[in-house]
């Protein structure tokens, strides 16, 4: 077991720095346009729920039909870094490329090398993964949930 773990882990860090970097890449090129600076109906919406959280004034009397976590992940980030949409995708970056990295890790696990490093590479370079990290949605949150739920299953 310790033999195959010594085997993935330089491969499954190589996907996540290459996730890491078209991500960073990604968040630069769109940094001070409207797809970070204007906040539209959900993301404006998470974004209010979690500074009502942070100021204490959201105690879940309210309706909320949207995805209820992440509003606090957004607090916590906001928390910690202080309330920047920026920073929050910067998070949901290095989130995302961990969701890349145990995509290859279950890959390998389920399907052999060549897969698992193939699999790990398209969704490091997969268009819709690397734009939902560029915005204050749920996808890249929930895809790393499930993952890390998927990993620990299968280990």
């Amino acid at each position: 077991m310790k033999r195959i773990f010594s085997q993935k882990w330089p491969i499954c860090a190589a996907v996540f720095a290459v996730a890491l970097v078209v991500r960073l890449a990604y968040l630069w090129s769109i940094r001070g346009t409207p797809l970070t600076d204007a906040l539209l109906i959900d993301s404006e919406t998470y974004d209010r729920m979690a500074r009502l959280i942070l100021a204490g004034k959201f105690h879940g009397e309210e309706v909320y039909a949207m995805n209820p976590l992440y509003p606090y992940f957004l607090a916590g980030v906001y928390t910690i870094f202080g309330a920047s949409q920026f920073a929050v995708l910067v998070v949901q970056a290095v989130i995302d490329a961990g969701s890349c990295a145990m995509i290859a890790w279950l890959g390998w696990t389920f399907c052999g090398r060549a897969t698992g490093v193939l699999a790990g590479v398209i969704a490091a370079v997969y268009g819709p993964l690397v734009f939902y990290c560029g915005a204050l949605f749920t996808p890249t949150l929930i895809l790393f949930l499930v993952l890390v739920g998927l990993v620990q299953l299968a280990r």
